[in-house]
């Protein structure tokens, strides 16, 4: 999963699924919030194994405009700086703004084995039952996920932007 095997072929997928981690730096320049990928065996400016929120504006508008949904199963990936009047400049808004009508995100530290069950929860419904809406979907893994983990920390740190069909 490099930055360049994910940008290549971004453009073919309709969804796409990253479970990773996030990097939020210590400057707390959100534009510099990144996902980190496979370090590419010769690491270069294109690809140096991190998919920057400011590179998904600077080189991949439109590129996901086949993408109906973009899950990033990783520590506060909906976290960023809030602009006024605009949101919180974070990684969905990037993925949003190269083309994904759907992005999925969490806004702190997530259980690993809570987000497995939470996301396969999801997608099986997902791709099981076509008449489920993404956010119908989702709901239901949620609800499912909170019977046996009734704290909120399992559950809830996961949020739909854009699109809930």
């Amino acid at each position: 999963a490099t930055e360049t095997n994910l940008f290549n072929l971004a453009p073919k997928a309709r969804r796409i699924h990253i479970a990773t981690h996030m990097v939020r730096p210590i400057s707390g320049i959100a534009a510099l919030n990144a996902i980190a990928l496979t370090l590419p065996e010769t690491p270069s400016d294109a690809d140096d194994g991190f998919l920057r929120l400011i590179e998904l504006f600077e080189k991949w508008r439109d590129r996901l405009s086949a993408c109906e949904l973009v899950t990033i199963s990783a520590c506060e990936s909906g976290l960023g700086a809030v602009v006024a009047d605009e949101g919180v400049f974070a990684m969905p808004w990037g993925f949003l703004y190269a083309g994904a009508s759907t992005v999925i995100a969490s806004h702190w530290s997530v259980d690993d084995t809570a987000t497995a069950e939470l996301m396969s929860g999801f997608m099986t419904r997902l791709m099981r039952e076509k008449s489920l809406s993404k956010l119908d979907a989702f709901t239901q893994a949620r609800r499912t996920l909170r019977a046996s983990r009734p704290h909120p920390f399992h559950w809830a740190p996961f949020v739909l932007y854009g699109d809930p069909r």
